[in-house]
């Protein structure tokens, strides 16, 4: 009878510990785990620093993490820096025109490329500065100089920009900036664009002109007009 009684009381036991067991992993499967405090409010709520110690490269396809002022991270769904550059005028560029004359393509050695992740919305902006002037004092009557803006070799008008020439001006050059941005929807491969600034003159002068771009001189004071730069700020979401 006792032998009886003890493999009853086993059995008992051993269905006892399993409801117990399978009630103790429900409550965790479902519950709150908080480090740090003993009220989470989250499904992992941490009350004090996190490191990670190997974080692996970031793939340019991953989503961007945001935290509230709480501390609750959640996926951004704003625009976020993904690249920047600059790049500068190494010497001034001259034209010489003799007459009548319409050019556009005036290498000024400003270009760079921009990368598009896939999957990814962009904005683009470009912020360009170009010295343009005249390299003598006999200004030539009724002409424009200016920069044209290209996107993989096509103008973008809306980053053109040309100015008149002014008649016995007391300077003789002039600075020509522009503020250019554009959206890019998301698409399911990468891209890659061409931003290139070319010089531009447009004479209705019989005479002989130098035209400068770039700078005055790339040494000295460069007589304050500083040195031709444009500048690229990528964003996505």
């Amino acid at each position: 009878f006792s032998k009886f009684l003890l493999l009853v009381c086993a059995v008992m036991l051993k269905h006892f510990f399993s409801i117990i067991s399978f009630q103790l992993l429900c409550c965790i499967s479902y519950s709150q785990v908080g480090i740090g405090t003993t009220d989470p409010t989250a499904d992992l709520d941490i009350n004090g620093n996190l490191r990670i110690r190997n974080i692996p490269e970031s793939n340019v396809n991953n989503t961007f993490l945001t935290t509230d002022a709480e501390g609750n991270i959640t996926k951004s769904s704003n625009y976020v820096l993904f690249d920047a550059d600059a790049v500068n005028a190494l010497s001034p560029i001259n034209y010489n025109s003799t007459g009548i004359t319409k050019v556009d393509n005036i290498d000024l050695g400003l270009s760079f490329n921009i990368f598009i992740p896939k999957n990814k919305e962009t904005l683009v902006i470009i912020n360009y500065s170009v010295p343009v002037g005249i390299s003598s004092y006999s200004s030539p009557a009724n002409t424009y100089y200016g920069v044209r803006f290209l996107v993989d070799g096509v103008e973008d008008q809306s980053g053109s920009r040309k100015i008149s020439v002014v008649l016995n001006a007391a300077a003789n050059m002039n600075t020509i900036n522009c503020v250019y941005y554009k959206y890019y929807s998301a698409q399911t491969t990468d891209r890659s664009i061409n931003i290139t600034l070319n010089g531009y003159v447009e004479q209705y002068d019989f005479g002989n002109h130098q035209y400068r771009f770039n700078m005055w001189s790339n040494s000295g004071s460069n007589n304050n007009w500083g040195k031709a730069t444009m500048i690229k700020q990528v964003f996505v979401k």
